[in-house]
């Protein structure tokens, strides 16, 4: 999977979670592992959320630098793990994605790098408010 803009992209539709909350009080914690991750300048990393029938949020921590990230070299292929409580106040199914964007969007984010497919991963969970 690979990124080479500097907007928030998902990296993969396969790398992606849904969630259908059982009440609007709740909330869901979400946990990102990204192996293999590599980046020819600055990299950032999020997750996007899209709300069925609602509105998509690209990332949702709302931080310009994103949740996650950091400076690597073609030869710096290292993993990103990060975490997300989020409080969607809806009961409609939540679709997330880990996304990457480019810090200037003329280079590029990739993750799986070298063999270690299917090794990221997202996992949801929601917490009874």
């Amino acid at each position: 999977c690979t990124i080479t803009t500097a907007t928030w992209t998902p990296f993969s539709a396969s790398l992606a979670v849904t969630i259908t909350p059982a009440s609007t009080d709740n909330d869901i914690l979400l946990l990102v592992s990204l192996a293999g991750v590599d980046a020819e300048d600055y990299a950032f990393l999020d997750i996007q959320r899209a709300i069925s029938g609602g509105a998509t949020t690209s990332n949702i921590s709302g931080v310009d630098y994103g949740m996650s990230g950091g400076y690597s070299q073609e030869a710096n292929r290292h993993g990103q793990g990060y975490m997300f409580l989020d409080s969607p106040s809806t009961t409609s199914a939540i679709t997330y994605s880990p996304t990457g964007r480019d810090d200037e969007g003329s280079h590029w984010i990739k993750i799986n790098r070298d063999g270690v497919k299917n090794l990221s991963s997202i996992i949801a969970m929601e917490i009874e408010g």
